[in-house]
């Protein structure tokens, strides 16, 4: 969908650099174009079929880049999303292809719903997932922790070794000695 709709090529000429020499010889193929979002609310309304849903999409977006669905119902369900998958590149109308037999949706409203509906489950899943890795993350952090704090209060206890010296014996990095420091604190 062009910016601009003044500044789509309307005929086959202007898509070359062609001499003016060579000009008579080369045909000139004119392209009825239509830029559906450009269209008016006049011109809108004098759809009567299922194009009247895809073209108000496309104006809706033009205009505000948002898509407020009509309740207007889809006569041809399937079709109407093969189109949408195709001009939006979004496969999630796929998904909805073919489900009118079962219960699918019958007009955009139901559609956008079902969209709404599965990013809503796929936003809670990934949320569980990344709470489920943090959650892992931390426990083994936590583990290392009491491990490691294990480990120096025994070299401090059984091998005589000062903090210093047990921590630079297992290797404990700068910000790992300050947790650990503040863990024994808190325990002693």
């Amino acid at each position: 969908m062009a910016e601009d709709p003044r500044l789509v090529i309307l005929n086959l000429r202007e898509c070359f650099s062609i001499p003016d020499r060579l000009a008579p010889y080369v045909s000139d193929y004119k392209i009825n174009l239509f830029e559906i979002a450009w269209l008016t609310d006049e011109q809108l309304k004098r759809f009567h079929s299922d194009f009247r849903i895809v073209a108000d999409f496309f104006v809706q977006m033009r205009k505000s880049h948002e898509y407020e669905p009509s309740g207007e119902t889809i006569q041809h369900v399937n079709e109407v999303l093969e189109l949408m998958r195709v001009l939006t590149g979004d496969h999630r109308f796929l998904e909805f292809h073919n489900e009118k037999t079962k219960g699918g949706p019958t007009n955009m409203i139901d559609v956008f719903g079902k969209v709404l509906e599965q990013g809503r489950e796929q936003g809670i899943e990934q949320g569980r997932e990344q709470g489920r890795e943090q959650g892992l993350a931390q426990g083994r952090a936590q583990g290392a922790d009491e491990n490691s704090q294990k480990i120096v209060r025994n070299l401090m206890k059984n091998h005589n070794m000062s903090f210093d010296e047990a921590v630079a014996l297992i290797g404990l990095d700068e910000s790992e000695i300050e947790r650990l420091q503040k863990a024994m604190d808190k325990t002693a």
